[in-house]
């Protein structure tokens, strides 16, 4: 579910990337079904969605995609590069004919949220939810799970 950008700690995170998104980084067009990245690629940038709708996923040891999320405008992407992942955790594709997005090197992203008391704030409330999120998702796959392997 896309954040409501307008009534959460959020927006002051997405409005100074996207008011300083020229400075800070380069928009990226991607077209549907395109690749933004895939799990284990190096991570050295973090995403704010502009326009469109990105699918966040991991593949199952057959090789069949797992949805993780859908994220649309506002949200940000790659956010646990900043706490030292070297890696991606998942991958992102392109749902939208169009999609845009404003790429920040991982660099630039830590001087600012350094900088910035509210934007670390706002980073702090992201990693926190997306943290919620997973442990929901493991639940509700462990109850799945136990349903295949009881047979039903």
């Amino acid at each position: 579910m896309a954040p409501n950008i307008s009534s959460s700690p959020q927006a002051a995170l997405h409005d100074f990337l996207l008011s300083h998104a020229e400075e800070l980084g380069q928009l990226i067009s991607l077209g549907r079904d395109q690749i933004l990245f895939e799990a284990d690629d190096v991570s050295e940038h973090i995403y704010l969605v502009k326009r469109g709708r990105i699918k966040v996923f991991i593949r199952n040891h057959s090789g069949d995609p797992i949805e993780l999320a859908i994220l649309s405008e506002g949200a940000l992407i790659g956010e646990m590069s900043l706490l030292g992942e070297s890696t991606r955790s998942a991958s992102c594709i392109a749902l939208d004919e169009i999609v845009e997005l404003v790429s920040i090197s991982r660099d630039i992203a830590m001087d600012v949220i350094e900088a910035d008391p509210s934007i670390r704030h706002a980073l702090i409330v992201i990693l926190t939810q997306r943290a919620r999120d997973m442990v929901r998702f493991i639940h509700d796959f462990s109850g799945l799970t136990s349903l295949v392997s009881d047979g039903n």
